[in-house]
């Protein structure tokens, strides 16, 4: 049996610890609405074929870009990778994958998670808007560390640049 001082500065030590962990949800200057964006330039993408040649089940692509804020202020880095989950992707897609992203700013880190599936264009002129989603923020650190949400990701494709998306748009929307 655990003598009854020890259970108390357990107890003691427990309730101080969550104590700080609300003060610092209170004091998140992280929670709040806010865009990112990636123009494509310092963007680097690697993909490995793990079975058959071409798209198929467990391939895995992953990728970072620079990120800017909507002064066009260096703003960090956005790391990801999506394993394919689809054994009979469409024709020209990466068909339904798992996807994770993570986003290094100054004041912490936040991780985001979802089943990736490629969107269709919205549009079909000499600008291509396409909406890959919502995805659903997870974990993170620093200003971060209390928060959930999620986080929209726009892609604004051009024709005649081999398909590569050119600018990403990320709005995010974080809950204490």
């Amino acid at each position: 049996m655990m003598p009854k001082g020890v259970l108390c500065s357990i107890l003691a030590a427990m309730t101080a610890l969550s104590g700080a962990s609300a003060a610092h949800a209170d004091e998140n200057d992280g929670c709040l609405e806010f865009t990112l964006m990636s123009t494509g330039e310092n963007r680097v993408v690697a993909y490995h074929d793990t079975g058959e040649p071409g798209i198929g089940l467990g391939d895995v692509r992953v990728g970072v870009r620079s990120l800017i804020d909507e002064e066009g202020n260096d703003a960090g880095l956005y790391r990801w990778y999506i394993t394919s989950i689809d054994p009979v992707a469409p024709a020209g897609t990466t068909g339904a994958a798992l996807y994770r992203g993570y986003f290094l700013l100054a004041d912490g880190m936040i991780m985001t998670e979802a089943v990736y599936e490629p969107a269709a264009a919205v549009e079909n002129t000499e600008t291509v808007s396409v909406t890959s989603g919502e995805r659903a923020i997870v974990a993170g650190t620093g200003n971060y560390r209390a928060v959930t949400g999620y986080m929209l990701e726009d892609v604004v494709e051009r024709f005649g640049e081999g398909g590569r998306p050119l600018e990403k748009t990320f709005a995010f929307t974080l809950n204490c």
